[in-house]
């Protein structure tokens, strides 16, 4: 059941090269409910992310560093995971791995990694992003 906080309308194309397609629009954006993104990272950007924040995900592919990504950009909040809204999409933040991800459900992830100095900077993050909205 979609909230009403995160309306998704959902629209089947036709058959692609024998795949279904699905494409998917967010309307509302919210801080706190999860929300359904129809890809990772934007083209041509995950290798370029992964080569800069990957050192901090000792042992894991680029599809795994995405992987990550996406699982936690599309969390909702709660327990030890934060967010909140930003003029460009959602900011998703793990207390407990110190992983910070932003994106947009319609554009994809913008960038994952690990938070040097934890809330603290996330508290900075989220304090600075809102002066700008």
């Amino acid at each position: 059941m979609e909230s009403e906080n995160n309306a998704v309308e959902k629209q089947m194309n036709s058959e692609s090269e024998n795949e279904n397609t699905i494409e998917i629009t967010v309307n509302v954006l919210s801080a706190t409910e999860a929300h359904v993104f129809s890809k990772g990272f934007r083209k041509g950007k995950r290798s370029s992310h992964f080569r800069k924040h990957g050192n901090d995900y000792q042992g894991i592919t680029e599809h795994e560093y995405e992987a990550i990504a996406l699982e936690l950009i599309q969390s909702k909040v709660g327990d030890d995971i934060y967010g909140y809204i930003t003029e460009t999409g959602i900011v998703r933040y793990d207390a407990r791995t110190r992983d910070f991800v932003s994106g947009h459900p319609n554009d994809g992830v913008f960038t994952m990694m690990k938070l040097r100095n934890g809330m603290e900077r996330f508290e900075y993050l989220k304090s600075r992003d809102e002066k700008l909205n």
